[in-house]
């Protein structure tokens, strides 16, 4: 069993650093707000102002009944860039970044909420959830650029903006990126 989490693990490790060796992060954070200087990727060829690129991170360690859940929202500076420098644009794509934060806790507060026999069980529940929630992410992502029209409509932008920090706020039990997680093994009836 550890042998394969360890199997899994350097897979996963080599397919995200063999991306890009000197691959930055940054880690969202509540008091930390993403600047234009963070944006340092080159802009592609569309017609959009600036991109935020980011990711979900989860890890899991096992100890021996638990598990210690590592669950990050993370923001690639190589990845994204901006075209010019405007304010809107960049509360914007900060946004962006607070959604991937909003789907973390939401990822968090289900596996919290979840029961797990053991090891094997938490790591396949994870994934599983963890796919589903990409897909709420990416929609969510794509509904909240369409309602804004990528920023222009200011009266718009005010309200998701509201409403995603009412909602991070909502889940703000579930801001801690560490946790750990028992295992409940079976018990068997007669």
């Amino acid at each position: 069993m550890r042998k394969l989490y360890i199997l899994i693990l350097s897979f996963y490790s080599f397919c995200f650093c063999s991306q890009n060796q000197s691959l930055e992060i940054i880690i969202w954070k509540v008091n930390k707000h993403l600047s234009w200087d963070d944006f340092r990727g080159k802009p592609e060829p569309r017609n959009s102002i600036a991109s935020t690129h980011y990711d979900l991170i989860k890890k899991c360690y096992l100890k021996e009944d638990f598990a210690t859940v590592q669950i990050v929202a993370v923001f690639f500076p190589s990845e994204s860039w901006k075209r010019k420098k405007k304010d809107g644009v960049l509360i914007h794509e900060q946004k962006h970044f607070d959604i991937v934060e909003l789907f973390a806790r939401k990822l968090r507060k289900k596996i919290q909420e979840g029961s797990y026999t053991n090891y094997n069980d938490l790591i396949k529940k994870l994934e599983d959830l963890y796919r589903y929630d990409q897909k709420e992410l990416d929609h969510y992502q794509n509904q909240y650029d369409r309602a804004t029209n990528y920023s222009r409509n200011v009266r718009r932008q005010r309200k998701w903006n509201k409403r995603i920090s009412d909602e991070l706020n909502d889940l703000s039990n579930y801001k801690d990126n560490t946790f750990i997680v028992n295992f409940q093994p079976k018990v068997s009836s007669y």
